[in-house]
């Protein structure tokens, strides 16, 4: 229909004076627009194809180390921005322990590695809790290790299941209710 009617619209174009095109000019750009549109919405790309594009093994999403990502982000977000991102994807291939850990003044090596032990469930020695249990760093705040290994297995199960999967996530406990029991798998 919309083609139809671009094709008599040309017609009725060819027989106007250059005075009289020039004067419609943007009337026919948005239909024109509009008739690119409307072909590109007709061509339904197959839903596998188009999942792969929003996937993070699409090479369209720029690949980072964890340290650039962080840098990115920080530049992004710098103080005289107005701190708004949308939409940010990218994608980091590179998990081995070392090159994901990001140290900043705030976090040293020493307090990430405190907190992943903490957070983890695992043991720690009470000078590190000592050491690196601060209110700077979120103190009791940041205590996220109720039904940590089951939300981890959770993820793991996900991710075999249904290896492109977004929703595969560790959630984090608001300040007031939990998040142990949160049940991802048939999420969407």
């Amino acid at each position: 229909e919309m083609a139809g009617d671009a094709k008599e619209l040309l017609q009725s174009l060819n027989s106007l004076p250059e005075e009289s095109l020039l004067e419609c000019y943007d009337e026919v750009q948005a239909l024109f627009k509009r008739v690119e549109a409307a072909k590109k919405s007709s061509q339904k790309k197959p839903s596998a194809e188009y999942a792969l594009e929003w996937s993070p093994q699409s090479l369209q999403f720029p690949r980072r180390t964890a340290k650039e990502l962080s840098e990115e982000i920080l530049e992004l977000t710098r103080k005289g921005g107005d701190f708004t991102v949308h939409n940010y994807v990218a994608v980091i291939e590179d998990f081995t322990p070392e090159s994901v850990l990001v140290e900043t003044e705030l976090f040293p090596r020493g307090a990430i590695e405190f907190y992943t032990a903490k957070n983890m469930g695992w043991p720690i020695a009470e000078d590190d809790t000592a050491k690196w249990l601060t209110p700077g760093r979120g103190g009791e705040q940041g205590d996220y290790r109720e039904g940590m290994q089951k939300k981890i297995a959770n993820v793991v199960d996900c991710l075999r299941t249904h290896p492109h999967s977004k929703r595969a996530i560790i959630p984090i406990p608001f300040a007031t209710e939990g998040s142990a029991n949160v049940d991802w798998t048939n999420a969407g």
